[in-house]
């Protein structure tokens, strides 16, 4: 089973940061995850919400190209 919680809206309200409890079939240890929801914005005229959505590629971009792992592998503290 899964139960969600909301952490935190988004800018512009274009989705969520998210904990998700997991409870493996089998497993007595439930399983925790952080997740961020990122939707289009809905007004292809409302040039704020684009924008708060295109910083959310470039966050994107920063862990996919495995810039945050580098950080804390240099020093910087991560959580």
């Amino acid at each position: 089973s899964v139960k969600s919680r909301i952490v935190q809206e988004l800018w512009s309200g274009l989705g969520g940061v998210r904990e998700l409890t997991m409870q493996i079939r089998g497993d007595n240890e439930q399983r925790v995850a952080i997740v961020k929801s990122v939707e289009q914005p809905r007004d292809p005229g409302d040039i704020l919400a684009w924008r708060d959505y295109s910083s959310y590629g470039v966050e994107t971009s920063f862990y996919r190209e495995g810039h945050a792992e580098r950080l804390c592998r240099n020093g910087a503290i991560c959580p």
